[in-house]
């Protein structure tokens, strides 16, 4: 259901609330859930919910914490003030950095290239897919 404006205040579901009281409820984001997650997904490389789970986490910390000082300067919300493009990129770039931290088999790939996938195989240097029969075969 859409909040509706009356007289500069917003109406869910029967309730009126101010935009201060929105803005503050927020501040503090929705906890990651982990029965949201689908523990039968098969993920490559060692990854699993659980790693992915732990770096949305951080994520949602890091933002609530990066909101929490942007309201007490009277800035508003970091996902209000970006455009949705720039904050996707944010997020996708967090991510791209987080999940490493929780999955040992995985790293990040620092190339300029738009593919992030790294091999999780000890030594080597090729971003999948590639056969693992030959040395260096794709």
């Amino acid at each position: 259901m859409g909040p509706w404006t009356i007289a500069g205040a917003f109406c869910y579901a029967g309730a009126v609330v101010g935009r201060e009281d929105l803005e503050r409820a927020t501040l503090t984001p929705k906890p990651v859930e982990p029965e949201e997650f689908n523990p039968g997904a098969l993920l490559p490389y060692g990854l699993t919910t659980d790693h992915i789970r732990a770096a949305m986490h951080d994520f949602v910390e890091f933002l609530g914490f990066i909101n929490q000082q942007m309201h007490t300067r009277g800035i508003e919300r970091l996902e209000a003030m970006l455009m949705p493009a720039n904050f996707s990129s944010i997020v996708g770039e967090f991510m791209n950095s987080g999940i490493p931290k929780h999955c040992p088999t995985l790293v990040k790939n620092h190339s300029t290239t738009t593919d992030t996938r790294t091999c999780c195989r000890p030594g080597c240097s090729q971003t999948p897919p590639h056969s693992t029969r030959g040395k260096g075969s794709r």
